[in-house]
């Protein structure tokens, strides 16, 4: 299949792939929800088994360590990281543990991770995991449509245990899959063979840019602060008790109106014969440096590239212009609303 027959298959119907970049750290004991509670920027105590949120690990300094989707599963807290994190936040958290009942391991090679997305992913899985029983299979697809964003169900998949995370992180209906490595083949053949083939993950990004979300490392890096980005609505607590990089945080928002120098924004390139611009193609107006391009896709849905990238505040209204200078060519981009197509 082509990258455009996967495009139309995540909207019409359900794809599958391998979450080969992210990677699992697990958290378990007494102390795990508190421990967290003190160290990532959203409120892991008011989650209740089955809950999850997205959240940030910050530095004393308000930039970012990591963000992650926290999954809490009643008897354990497991957050999903990038892979190239995970083993540095396994250390890193290790050495916080003084008296606690906490204990953190690195789950990446014990799990295999399986997103499913599209219109018919709730479907596809519960034909696969539950009986052939029609009402059987309506029954579990519906519960999973009811399930909120990052909310975990626990299911038996032949004797084994297998974690379904609902996440619509590209701007469709999907869900993560989290199984012992040795049932990776038969979920996958089973997944294939009841209608959600394996799909092209350069899709995905082309999905998740066009949902406006922002990814670590690529979009989000150490010298961010979540504002820039705009991701404090979903990532941040601002009930909540203290965690690390709180005072930077609130010091903005309160003293500083929320004003931060950069914004990250969309940006839509219109003109004849444009092509995708580089990662890090710089963004100008006139001779003024005013940012770079995070990420750029051509938009099959809007039939132009589009791109994610931090601009000055001055510029981050939607409609103003830049210039984007790569190493081939200067096109004009125009600042655009995020998401580029609303769900």
């Amino acid at each position: 299949m082509t990258k455009t027959d996967d495009y139309d298959l995540l909207h019409c119907s359900a794809g599958h792939f391998v979450r080969s970049m992210r990677g699992t750290v697990g958290i378990s004991g007494n102390d795990r929800a508190s421990f967290l509670q003190g160290l990532l920027t959203n409120d892991i105590e008011a989650l209740s088994s089955g809950r999850g949120c997205y959240a940030t690990y910050l530095t004393p300094q308000g930039r970012l360590i990591t963000d992650m989707n926290v999954l809490d599963t009643g008897n354990s807290i497991l957050l999903d990281v990038d892979i190239g994190i995970t083993h540095h936040l396994v250390e890193r958290f290790n050495k916080l543990i003084f008296s606690e009942d906490v204990q953190i391991s690195d789950l990446s090679n014990t799990w295999t991770q399986i997103g499913v997305r599209g219109p018919r992913a709730a479907t596809v899985l519960a034909t696969v995991l539950a009986e052939t029983d029609l009402d059987a299979v309506s029954l579990h697809a519906s519960e999973f449509l009811e399930c909120d964003d990052l909310q975990t169900v626990q299911l038996s998949y032949l004797d084994e245990q297998v974690l379904i995370s609902r996440n619509d992180d590209v701007g469709v209906v999907g869900f993560d899959v989290r199984a012992p490595t040795t049932l990776d083949t038969a979920l996958r053949e089973r997944l294939a063979a009841t209608g959600a083939v394996s799909v092209d993950e350069r899709v995905l990004e082309i999905l998740r840019v066009e949902a406006g979300r922002p990814l670590f490392p690529v979009d989000l890096d150490e010298r961010t602060i979540p504002l820039e980005a705009g991701i404090e609505d979903r990532a941040i607590s601002l009930t909540k008790g203290c965690y690390v990089g709180q005072e930077v945080i609130i010091r903005i928002l309160h003293r500083g109106q929320g004003k931060v120098a950069r914004k990250l924004v969309g940006l839509t390139v219109m003109e004849a014969a444009s092509t995708v611009p580089i990662r890090n193609a710089k963004l100008f107006d006139n001779e003024k440096e005013v940012g770079h391009i995070t990420s750029a896709v051509q938009s099959p849905a809007l039939g132009c590239p589009i791109a994610l990238g931090y601009v000055h505040r001055d510029y981050a209204a939607p409609g103003m212009q830049v210039q984007i200078q790569d190493q081939s060519h200067g096109q004009t981009g125009t600042v655009t609303k995020l998401p580029f197509i609303t769900p």
